[in-house]
């Protein structure tokens, strides 16, 4: 070999060294760039339809964004309508619509928001730009360009202190703590504020509307059943107009998951469809019924071998909720022309949310105490029975409690918030109030503090 071949040679491997470096230089360049990934409060977020960046912004399926931030969503489909609801705020997008709509619940104000980039619907999912949705719902969003890698981080707030709107009551030697509770929770409400805690501790017996360790017989059972299921084998069908039945019958399904089936819920009553419709609501919210207020409180009974009573036996309770004229329960059902605007109409006051608030201007709000009287004859009926009929039964069984124990006794007494807040009409702390007790707001006291 030559030097000239030898050299020629030699620049021919230089150049197709030079070209692999630079084809090499070309592919990472050119390949396909990392997944974009989200992280919301330190955990990862899996989507269906893979994060996809249009016109600078990042989109992706809106229920599992707004699901994971906590938000109960609806679809409307012939409007393609997005909503989306948690305890402050309610939020419309609409696809290819470049202006969003959110109400603020406390300020009760409407705020216009500009879309760089509107929803668009992407293989059957709907995208939204998760920065200005993640905003909309209080939380800081930030982009590592290196990484691909969004990070959100929700708006939390201090762990909610609930006092139950807690009272006191002496009588002789005896003494009654007074307390407002929820039938459902959440896990971040417990421990309970130290006051409602003190009392729970200097309580020597627990009293609950009923006795949440009641056991029952089949009869008992069977007449417990009697109040949410038809008569003679009626079905929903025969009571409610056809339009309206259909407009439930389709969404029954969903109650599957909590071991209910279309065979057993269309021989309810109206008003047991709506009690398994707030088990729906409740879900949404991120609210258990396992983690009920009372629940806890009874637990703590039991741990420390106290007393547990009822104000009232389950059945007559049950009675007293239930046991409403079949054409007044399906009048209010028929309000509703699906099982969806329900489910919309629970949700437009979170109840857990404003009770964890223990806000009493907030929870008079949601309570309707600043609302007329009512007009509409189930109306009165259900106020008669819940603010009136209820409340009484209690407040004579506290008065009872405090007047005939004879050996000094401090009874801690959970009862549903509504019962001791709100309106006069019937409202247990007036009653007793009435009948001679001083009764002494202990979280009027400590909230001061």
């Amino acid at each position: 070999m030559t030097m000239s071949n030898f050299w020629n040679k030699a620049l021919s491997l230089v150049v197709v060294a030079a070209m692999v470096m630079t084809l090499g230089v070309g592919i990472t360049a050119f390949a396909q760039l990392p997944e974009i990934t989200v992280y919301l409060d330190g955990e990862r977020l899996t989507f269906d339809v893979p994060p996809q960046i249009i016109n600078d912004r990042t989109m992706v399926p809106m229920r599992t964004i707004f699901e994971a931030l906590g938000a109960f969503v609806e679809w409307f489909e012939m409007d393609r309508e997005i909503v989306a609801m948690t305890a402050d705020v309610e939020i419309s997008l609409i696809v290819d619509d470049p202006v969003g709509v959110i109400w603020h619940r406390n300020s009760r104000t409407t705020e216009m928001v500009n879309l760089d980039v509107p929803p668009i619907i992407i293989d059957n999912r709907t995208l939204v730009p998760i920065r200005l949705v993640s905003e909309m719902m209080g939380a800081s969003v930030e982009w590592d360009s290196e990484t691909r890698t969004i990070t959100i981080e929700s708006s939390t707030s201090e762990r909610p202190q609930i006092h139950g709107f807690l009272n006191r009551i002496e009588y002789g030697g005896n003494v009654a703590y007074i307390f407002g509770t929820m039938h459902a929770g959440r896990p971040e409400w417990f421990p309970l504020h130290p006051i409602a805690e003190e009392a729970m501790a200097r309580s020597d017996v627990f009293a609950f509307e009923i006795d949440l360790n009641e056991e029952f017989d089949d009869n008992s059972w069977a007449e417990l059943a009697s109040f949410y299921f038809l008569p003679n084998g009626m079905q929903l069908s025969d009571v409610l107009p056809p339009e309206i039945w259909a407009g439930f019958r389709e969404n029954f399904y969903s109650f599957t998951r909590i071991g209910w089936y279309y065979e057993d819920i269309a021989h309810f009553t109206p008003l047991a469809v709506e009690s398994l419709i707030m088990y729906e609501v409740f879900e949404y919210m991120g609210v258990e019924r396992a983690l009920a207020v009372d629940d806890y409180i009874n637990e703590f009974a039991l741990a420390n071998n106290r007393p547990v009573i009822g104000l009232t036996s389950s059945i007559e309770q049950t009675r007293l909720a239930m046991d409403i004229p079949l054409e007044l329960q399906a009048y209010a059902l028929a309000g509703f022309p699906d099982f969806d605007h329900m489910l919309l109409w629970f949700m437009q006051d979170d109840f857990a949310g404003i009770y964890a608030s223990q806000d009493r201007d907030e929870i008079l709000r949601a309570l309707g105490d600043d609302l007329p009287e009512p007009t509409c004859c189930l109306a009165e009926y259900l106020n008669h029975i819940h603010l009136y009929v209820r409340c009484h039964i209690f407040a004579d069984e506290i008065e009872r409690l405090l007047r005939e124990t004879i050996e000094p006794t401090t009874f801690f007494v959970a009862i549903g918030l509504a019962h001791i807040i709100g309106s006069n009409q019937g409202q247990v702390l007036y009653l007793l109030a009435d009948k001679g007790f001083d009764v002494v707001p202990l979280w009027e006291l400590e909230v001061e503090d």
